[in-house]
């Protein structure tokens, strides 16, 4: 669940997507259906999910050009009638693939598609993005309980923590209860998760150079398309 009133309408999506190219960040798409050759082969109701990085911190005015670039926020997002299905799973998996170069592929999917202008290193592998992400975070909302002892003890927070922990090497980094608050989902009080993979270690936290400042067209949108093959990991989301 994300704290959210809003649809994910064609139009968010584009305008996350473009958000997102401009910005040498990854964006991945599911679909469901034959590849396509062009980004316009993919209608809306053949997506089933989408992940995407934008930065941990940003500017007061939503700027992406902060001293904080270097870590990234993950937000994934899964059609209804496909979660626990394994799409979650494989749209983080192409997600830590590109950004942390300590991360083991699971797989269980294909990349049908990379739709990029010609030089952009948005998807280039970990060990040459030119971001050099230091650290990856991600929040996870549960429903709130007596203390966060109480939510802590729960078949869902253990479910939640030991999948990040496995397949990610995320680890909860602050836990906070009683965060969001919607009426539409009982009990309607829930605590916001949050948690973090290292990317690399002490010693390779050199910066390089920042192509992307200059080689982005702000108006060519980019990402990734996969589809899921049968699943290969215990583990589903």
């Amino acid at each position: 669940m994300l704290p959210d009133r809003q649809d994910v309408t064609p139009e968010n999506f584009n305008r996350l997507l473009l958000g997102c190219s401009v910005n040498s960040l990854p964006f991945v798409v599911a679909v469901q259906g034959p590849a396509g050759d062009k980004l316009e082969d993919y209608e809306p109701d053949r997506i089933i999910g989408f992940a995407l990085v934008g930065l941990a911190t940003r500017g007061l005015m939503g700027s992406y050009a902060t001293s904080g670039e270097h870590n990234g926020k993950i937000t994934a997002v899964v059609r209804r009638e496909f979660r626990r299905k394994n799409v979650g799973t494989a749209l983080l998996d192409v997600v830590f693939t590109i950004c942390s170069p300590i991360h083991n592929p699971i797989r269980g999917y294909e990349v049908v598609g990379i739709f990029e202008h010609r030089g952009d290193p948005t998807y280039w592998p970990a060990e040459r993005h030119p971001r050099r992400f230091i650290h990856l975070e991600m929040d996870y909302v549960l429903p709130g309980g007596t203390s966060i002892e109480a939510v802590e003890a729960t078949d869902a927070f253990q479910w939640i923590d030991d999948y990040l922990y496995v397949n990610f090497q995320m680890s909860l980094v602050h836990h906070d209860d009683l965060y969001i608050s919607d009426r539409r989902f009982e009990p309607g009080w829930f605590d916001r998760l949050v948690y973090r993979h290292r990317c690399r270690a002490d010693g390779a936290l050199e910066m390089r150079p920042e192509p992307w400042r200059t080689r982005i067209q702000q108006n060519v949108r980019r990402m990734a398309v996969i589809r899921l093959r049968k699943a290969s990991s215990p583990w589903s989301l």
